[in-house]
């Protein structure tokens, strides 16, 4: 069992890596990040963890486009990867629906659309889920929701008891949870996003000025 969880790790990292890779020349700051999510490559033993991981390369990928710093991966049954993306909200044009979330759920909805039960379905996010996204993964019925870092100012998993009753009800049987791995990774799901975070807002706030 150890062995087929390490392989299934070592794929993981193994298509992260090649994201990095691809991920052109960028701010130091950016540049930092990248070299931090490598040296953290070394030290994932676990799927979970590698999970994790990959949301972070695919939020360091979105950060690098210009848009949110977070980035997402549906993952079935089996533990396959079954859809990856990020937050693509302002590159290449304006998507005010496009978070991490949001673009994972469009793209295994048009490429499996013959799915129909998502239960032992499970998505991670390098961010707790906002409002919207979060009603996205209730609705399309996910059985299982992990971030990597907490959203305090726009996180809803924290929060779900508030949502109304008929969302409550189609999530009751479901599980919301921040993820069990390391701090450092952790810290670096936070990082990513905050980079641009306020940058970003300021570019939203114009919009409705």
């Amino acid at each position: 069992m150890g062995n087929t969880k390490r392989s299934s790790a070592n794929q993981v990292l193994t298509s992260g890596r090649q994201i990095l890779r691809k991920i052109r020349s960028q701010p130091a700051a950016i540049e930092a990040f990248i070299s931090t999510a490598q040296a953290l490559s070394t030290t994932v033993s676990d799927a979970e963890s590698a999970y994790c991981w990959l949301s972070c390369v695919l939020a360091l990928r979105a950060l690098s486009q210009g848009n949110f710093g977070v980035g997402a991966l549906l993952v079935d049954a089996s533990g396959s990867i079954v859809a990856t993306g990020g937050n693509q909200m302002f590159v290449p044009r304006f998507r005010s629906e496009a978070h991490a979330e949001m673009v994972v759920m469009n793209e295994f909805e048009r490429r499996r659309q013959a799915v129909a039960h998502l239960a032992r379905y499970t998505l991670f996010t390098s961010l707790e889920s906002c409002p919207m996204c979060l009603v996205r993964l209730v609705t399309a019925g996910v059985g299982t929701v992990v971030h990597v870092t907490a959203d305090t100012l726009g996180g809803m998993v924290t929060q779900k008891e508030t949502l109304p009753a008929a969302w409550k009800q189609l999530a009751a049987n479901h599980a919301y949870r921040e993820a069990s791995c390391a701090q450092e990774l952790k810290e670096l799901a936070t990082e990513i996003f905050a980079l641009t975070r306020t940058k970003l807002n300021n570019k939203l706030r114009d919009r409705g000025a």
